[in-house]
């Protein structure tokens, strides 16, 4: 929790409530390392996120700090392109 703590609130500036409010909805997240949530805000910026847009989409899907969506994203764009014939742009 203390690590929670000074990460989202102390680092990152969200609100206590914020923080709560992703425990309360999923408690997982207390087991997760510094480095996963950093890697979180950190993959979400490289997809054109902030700092805030991410920490409400957790808010709002809090799984997605335990997913590997960079893998899942570039499994899809591959899957797409296969079946359509069509690269990414």
């Amino acid at each position: 929790m203390n690590m929670l703590y000074k990460y989202f609130v102390e680092e990152k500036g969200f609100d206590i409530d914020a923080l709560r409010t992703l425990i309360v909805k999923y408690p997982y997240v207390l087991g997760k390392t510094r480095n996963d949530v950093e890697e979180y805000f950190t993959m979400m910026q490289r997809l054109g996120l902030n700092d805030d847009e991410a920490m409400r989409s957790l808010l709002e899907c809090p799984k997605l700090i335990s997913k590997n969506l960079e893998k899942q994203i570039k499994e899809i764009n591959f899957l797409f392109n296969l079946y359509h014939g069509m690269t990414e742009q």
